[in-house]
């Protein structure tokens, strides 16, 4: 199911305890999150449940399929909590009224500076921009319907961007 307890999982908040045990109980990454260079997700429903994870030395394109309904480069100082609205305002002024309604997304994050921690899911920057997507995916300042994500890329050291650059591209699915 995609709901537990009547609550719709939220692929950024399922991969936070896998960080958890890959990168503090396993060492990985040398035992450091900011390490991270970059990683992806998907949410499915299959049987048997539970996590898959697969080792990759390049990065794919390969699950960001589906048409293209935004992309933008963000250039400021990136937000530090859900309520902090300067993406989603940004986002706001270059989507005009187009919400998301029953659609599902592909996300796709690449940030310039290599001094983000992409593995601080739970209070990171990362979280509190994936909230601040909600004028295209719908809900509203703390109450995003980030649900409807079910692919995620997130990285890092993009060459093609400066260190206060972020360049967002979200894929109808």
């Amino acid at each position: 199911s995609l709901r537990h307890g009547g609550h719709p999982f939220d692929l950024d908040n399922l991969c936070e305890p896998v960080f958890s045990v890959l990168v503090n109980r396993k060492g990985w990454f040398g035992g450091r999150r900011p390490n991270i260079r970059w990683w992806s997700a998907e949410r499915s429903i299959a049987s048997p449940t539970g996590c898959r994870i697969h080792l990759a030395d390049a990065v794919s394109d390969d699950h960001l399929s589906g048409q293209t309904v935004f992309e933008g480069v963000y250039a400021g100082a990136f937000p530090s909590r859900a309520t902090d609205t300067r993406i989603a305002d940004w986002l706001a002024r270059s989507v005009q009224d187009q919400q998301a309604q029953d659609r599902h997304f592909a996300v796709r994050l690449c940030f310039g500076t290599d001094a983000i921690n992409l593995g601080d899911i739970a209070t990171g920057p990362v979280k509190s921009i994936i909230d601040n997507l909600f004028p295209l995916l719908g809900g509203a300042v703390g109450a995003p319907q980030d649900w409807r994500i079910e692919r995620l890329f997130v990285g890092k050291r993009q060459s093609d961007l400066t260190s206060n650059e972020l360049r967002t591209t979200i894929h109808a699915l």
